[in-house]
């Protein structure tokens, strides 16, 4: 690390108070996190994979399950719930995306956004790749839902997700990862920073610097 920038660092961490040293901390080592969801070829991802494994589904890093010699990798996860409401997935195969539980079309999952469809589903775990199907046409949705007779409600928000689908772009290459917190798309530890440390505040405004 340079000097320079290394006195520059400590420095500006002296200005914020130990609580939101300890957000910054945390927080910073989701720049892991993220790389280990869009760079799949760099060798130390292979070396956690190798160690820990890899969820099926998502991309995402394992949770650490034992007690010793991973203090590091389990600090920095213990918080991945909260990073990933920061990540949005942009659909290509399908296979690497949760249908109901990622947010890849809207804001939200559609497991909280459909709730009155979501519990009749019969692949509440399933893909996206599992719910569609491709033709001469284009990408049929086939969303799976168990329910003798519909109810108007229902019926409705079947007809509202049906439209939200329908209009989602489906790219030709492998699932990947957007960030919502920057223009760019791109993951940065400023914004991500500043949104912890928004929420720990109940929204209040923010005026410590940033420890760059």
């Amino acid at each position: 690390m340079n000097l320079s920038f290394k006195i520059s660092f400590q420095t500006s961490l002296c200005n914020i108070n130990k609580s939101e040293r300890r957000i910054f901390g945390c927080y910073g080592g989701h720049y892991c996190t993220w790389r280990f969801g869009t760079e799949h070829g760099v060798l130390w991802r292979k070396i956690i994979t190798a160690k820990y494994g890899l969820q099926s589904i998502g991309g995402r890093p394992p949770d650490v399950t034992t007690t010793y010699g991973c203090s590091l990798w389990r600090g920095i996860l213990a918080s991945k719930s909260l990073f990933f409401s920061g990540v949005r997935y942009c659909v290509g195969q399908g296979n690497n995306i949760r249908f109901w539980h990622d947010v890849w079309c809207g804001e939200e999952p559609f497991s909280l956004r459909f709730q009155n469809i979501f519990r009749f589903t019969v692949l509440k775990e399933g893909t996206a790749m599992d719910h569609m199907s491709m033709d001469v046409n284009g990408v049929n949705w086939n969303l799976q839902v168990c329910r003798r007779s519909i109810r108007e409600s229902e019926a409705i928000s079947l007809n509202a997700l049906t439209d939200a689908i329908s209009t989602t772009h489906i790219g030709d290459g492998d699932d990947s990862w957007e960030w919502k917190w920057t223009k760019e798309k791109t993951f940065t530890v400023k914004s991500f920073y500043r949104q912890l440390l928004k929420a720990s505040r109940n929204g209040a405004e923010i005026t410590s610097p940033f420890p760059h």
